[in-house]
């Protein structure tokens, strides 16, 4: 039995099949005639865009995303809220990591704190996550995304 278990194919995530896809080249030959991205490949540079809160470090994969993809018009727009909104939560990040330390110095209680820190955190990355996902759903129905501040920032980019 545990033979059959260790010899059935591994199924490879969705973002794993993105990056060996770009390593190997594939993913910018892969429009199909019409010019457009195959289906699978554009739902998984979609989640990459607006699905990142969900990964440890994803952050980075809205940027990996725009550096492969900026000529295509439909998915640089998407990756450009991402990278937006990534940089912001980054930003947003380092602030409470700074206002944690430095109150945490003058308190005497450190578990407050943390405490309030990490739920304001907590909070933010289920709203990124709950938006993402709307605006994921949305882009998948080929609807056009507009988000009234990261839409503005990211036609600068």
């Amino acid at each position: 039995m545990s033979d059959e278990v260790n010899n059935r194919p591994r199924r490879r995530s969705a973002v794993t099949g993105v990056f060996q896809a770009i390593r190997r080249g594939l993913i910018p030959q892969g429009y199909v005639e019409d010019e457009q991205l195959q289906e699978e490949t554009r739902q998984r540079l979609l989640r990459m865009c607006y699905l990142w809160p969900l990964t440890c470090l994803g952050v980075f994969f809205p940027l990996l995303v725009y550096l492969q993809f900026r000529q295509d018009p439909e998915v640089a727009l998407h990756a450009r809220h991402g990278v937006v909104a990534s940089a912001l939560y980054t930003a947003f990040a380092l602030v409470l990591g700074l206002l944690h330390g430095t109150i945490g110095r003058f308190v005497a209680d450190w578990t407050n704190v943390s405490l309030v820190c990490g739920l304001i955190m907590l909070a933010i990355v289920m709203a990124l996550t709950a938006l993402g996902l709307r605006w994921y759903r949305r882009a998948l129905a080929g609807e056009p995304v507009e988000i009234p501040v990261l839409t503005n920032l990211a036609e600068r980019l």
